[in-house]
């Protein structure tokens, strides 16, 4: 069954300072409410750690929700420069992505990071959103259904241990697509849809499932990408941060 909403994640990433991101807020407060108001539509901002708490007040009046980009693994303790996900909880935020291909590519995240995270995100009642994606090279290898059943796996046996029913988004972002602005053939990406449900549901029957597709996501593309029957929403990056841009693809 579809999700009664069709979902726009924007993933800031570190673009934008705290003065930045009050000033974009304040400049299209109304925009942005006036997006949230679009029948069927959630929008959820993911913005730096810093400005998280701002984003999340500024925006308390409306139906607009509010993610991190990622969370520790850990519940506590001695681990300098991490963020507890109980910490985001406090906050505000409803959701977090967890195992973007950044995070896997700079900071070495594993699948087994990603499944740990995925554990204290359910523990704290904030909703993972999991990315996975292949690189060029294993595309090229034709690995793809290959690497992205390993890293559905793990976040699922995740959600097993800690729960027989949950909800999850998985945004398959396919790693040679981001910034590029190559993407898949709908074609490929609804096959690609149909197996990560095959395999979540495989691991855990009775998990719930939202997917997203992400990988330069923009305004001109926006259209036709939206013809996929199996998607529920997108991730979006660069196109995210300018405003006019936002509005036409969510529009």
């Amino acid at each position: 069954m579809r999700e009664p909403s069709f979902f726009y994640i924007a993933n800031w990433k570190m673009q934008l300072t705290f003065a930045k991101t009050v000033l974009f807020c304040k400049k299209n407060q109304n925009n942005f409410e006036l997006l949230t108001q679009k029948k069927n539509t959630k929008i959820v901002l993911c913005p730096s750690f810093e400005s998280l708490a701002f984003v999340n007040d500024f925006f308390k009046k409306s139906s607009l929700s509010v993610g991190a980009q990622t969370c520790s693994s850990y519940e506590k303790g001695a681990y300098s420069g991490q963020v507890a996900a109980q910490s985001l909880s406090d906050i505000g935020c409803k959701y977090c992505l967890v195992g973007h291909s950044e995070r896997r590519n700079f900071c070495s995240e594993t699948d087994d990071d990603v499944a740990k995270k995925v554990q204290q995100l359910l523990k704290n009642n904030i909703i993972p959103i999991v990315c996975v994606g292949e690189l060029k090279k294993e595309r090229e290898e034709k690995k793809t259904y290959e690497v992205i059943e390993r890293q559905i796996r793990a976040a699922c046996q995740a959600v097993k241990k800690f729960t027989k029913e949950s909800k999850i988004f998985i945004a398959y972002e396919p790693v040679w697509s981001i910034g590029t602005g190559d993407i898949p053939s709908n074609q490929e990406i609804t096959e690609i849809l149909k197996y990560i449900t095959s395999i979540a549901k495989a691991v855990l029957p009775k998990i719930s499932l939202v997917l997203l597709y992400g990988g330069s996501v923009h305004e001109k593309n926006v259209k036709i990408l939206k013809e996929i029957c199996d998607l529920d929403g997108f991730l979006v990056g660069g196109a995210s941060l300018d405003f006019q841009k936002f509005q036409k693809i969510v529009t």
